[in-house]
């Protein structure tokens, strides 16, 4: 099914929040989130071929993350299942695109396969002028 649907995130169970309480948790915590968030509007637009929107979302992660390591360098835990979900969702990023990719490549392949053959046809159809040597004597 074109195009793939993003996998679905499974609901929080209470009490699986972070180890540590405290503002660096609640930080890290909805830094994840704001993660999660960029990772599924960079999955939508690979699906849409909007490469812009994946530049945008990547852009973002990037602010991101030394905020993310920042808070992890005072070894804040981070929520499990929160990482477990941010590992699908960019797995399953990595998987569309490589699809992505891979249909592109079949493309450009048949698009190659047509211009040799057109540019052969072509060749079939032009008048080929013999060339006249004159000699002067």
């Amino acid at each position: 099914m074109w195009p793939p649907q993003p996998p679905t995130l499974p609901p929080e169970a209470p009490g699986e929040e972070p180890a540590v309480s405290g503002e660096s948790a609640s930080d890290l915590d909805s830094l994840l989130e704001r993660w999660i968030a960029l990772t599924v509007q960079e999955g939508d637009a690979i699906r849409r071929a909007d490469w812009s929107g994946v530049r945008d979302a990547q852009a973002s992660k990037r602010v991101l993350q030394p905020r993310i390591d920042q808070i992890r360098s005072l070894r804040v835990q981070a929520n499990p299942a929160r990482l477990d979900s941010i590992l699908r969702l960019e797995q399953g990023n990595l998987e569309l695109l490589a699809t992505v990719r891979h249909m592109a490549e079949r493309e450009r392949e048949a698009l190659e396969r047509t211009r040799l053959n057109l540019t052969r046809l072509q060749r079939s159809y032009v008048a080929r002028s013999t060339p006249v040597w004159e000699t002067s004597a």
